[in-house]
């Protein structure tokens, strides 16, 4: 992650977890918009692919053209769930937000810092006093999904589902867990490590009045797998399979 700005303690704060820097704290930091269009019209390329470079230390940086400003992901090398995502002003390429967010849905993690069109920062909101109450933050949520099988049992319909999308030739009884880890590569919920593209394939739901988290895990064609976790002390309420239904 890139640290363009710190702040100071030096600032006035509101009860929402907003708060205003008493200081000009300028960022300087600019969209190269000249390069971004020489990306943009290079010749015999999908548009996405040259919009994206690796970086020194394996992330991936991804630029995009929004409908009102400029967006540029920092996307690190698995096993990091967190993505850095900075946009800027559509007219002149100064910043104009920061943040971090999960990688797969926008899940703000951390400080949002806000800047006017002169790159000056003009508010910051903390947006983890959401779960200020509860023990188990997203980055806490993480850690117990890398430690959670994927599935703690098969019932006889599973069995039998399994064995007919994955033909593996047994008699349904007779599938285990095993069998199905091997089809899927994986037997943890959240397998970051060895399985890229998937990392932004787990939903997330914080419901505050249940104090639980909600987490879906998506493996089409094969199905979902839905998890709730409680927010106080981690222990996982629920897991369900649900068979593929979509087209």
């Amino acid at each position: 992650m890139i640290i363009i700005l710190q702040l100071t303690s030096c600032k006035g704060h509101d009860e929402k977890g907003v708060s205003y820097p008493k200081q000009k704290k300028r960022n300087t930091e600019k969209f190269d918009i000249e390069k971004f269009d020489q990306y943009a019209n290079m010749p015999n390329k999908p548009y996405s692919e040259n919009c994206k470079e690796i970086l020194p230390d394996k992330s991936e940086k991804v630029q995009l053209l929004m409908a009102e400003n400029y967006q540029e992901e920092i996307i690190p090398p698995p096993p990091s769930m967190i993505k850095r995502v900075k946009t800027f002003y559509l007219n002149t390429g100064v910043i104009k937000e920061e943040l971090s967010t999960y990688i797969g849905l926008h899940f703000p993690v951390g400080e949002i810092k806000y800047y006017d069109q002169k790159g000056n920062l003009v508010k910051t909101e903390d947006t983890d006093l959401a779960y200020k109450d509860f023990s188990v933050k997203l980055l806490d949520l993480f850690e117990i999904l890398q430690k959670e099988p994927l599935l703690d049992g098969l019932s006889m319909e599973e069995k039998e589902n399994f064995n007919r999308i994955f033909e593996i030739r047994k008699e349904s009884k007779d599938v285990s867990l095993e069998d199905v880890f091997k089809e899927f590569k994986q037997n943890k919920f959240l397998n970051s490590m060895d399985d890229k593209d998937r990392r932004s394939l787990i939903g997330i739901d914080f419901n505050e009045t249940k104090k639980e988290w909600k987490v879906v895990k998506d493996l089409y064609p094969f199905g979902l797998i839905n998890i709730k976790v409680d927010a106080n002390d981690g222990r996982v309420l629920e897991k369900k399979y649900e068979a593929e239904k979509r087209p």
